[in-house]
This record gives structure tokens, sequence and C-alpha cells, in this order.
């Protein structure tokens, strides 16, 4: 991990611009439950391009530090932006449970369903 992250370094510090090089960092400082640079690096990746991918993973962390309004926002966007996101669904699903929210929790589930029947598995 410590080399990936030294090599999404140098390649942002030879092109910043590159909004894939910061949600690729972003993805390993996750995985490292570096929520806080993760973040910023998901940050970075919605602010250079907003895509669907970086806004779902953004949203991930911000559930994981309990800003589930702000999580769901991003979730909104996302499925905006790529209305057949299954992942981004079940994801905001989550959100929504965290809130109390079963109603709508429930409507995601059946939609991330409805476009991936493996997501009624997990």
């Amino acid at each position: 991990r410590a080399k990936a992250l030294k090599d999404f370094d140098k390649a942002i510090e030879l092109e910043p611009n590159r909004a894939e090089f910061y949600l690729e960092r972003g993805c390993e400082y996750k995985r490292a439950e570096d929520y806080p640079k993760a973040l910023a690096d998901f940050t970075s990746s919605v602010e250079l391009s907003p895509d669907a991918r970086a806004l779902n993973f953004r949203a991930l962390v911000y559930s994981e530090l309990g800003e589930c309004e702000k999580a769901i926002k991003d979730y909104d966007r996302a499925i905006e932006l790529n209305p057949n996101f299954a992942n981004a669904y079940y994801n905001r699903a989550n959100a929504y449970a965290k809130l109390g929210d079963m109603k709508q929790c429930m409507e995601d589930y059946a939609k991330a369903a409805d476009m991936e029947p493996f997501m009624a598995l997990l």
C-alpha cells in the first residue's frame, strides 16, 4: 500500500489535474481507513471531473464518518449522472437505514436488486 500511495503522489505531482489519480489514491486511503485523506482525494476527483464513481466513493466515506445527509446528496448526484448505477442505490439504502428511514431504504434496495439481482443477496 505504501508503494502505491507513493506512486499516486508522484503521478499527481506530474499531472495534478487528472481526476482518476485522486480517485485511485482515495481508494487506497479508504482501504487503509484513513477517511480524512480519502475524503480529500475523492473531493479533488469530484471537483476535477464529477462522475458517478467518485461521488459514490466520497459518499461511502461520508457515511463511514456518520455524515449520512452528505452521503445521500452524493448518491443522488451519482444516480443522476448514471441512473443505472445499482451500487449507488444499494449504498444510499444503507445511508437511509442509518438515518432510520426504512421506507426509502427498502425502495433503494429494491431498485438495486432490480438492476443487479445479486444485490438482493447482499
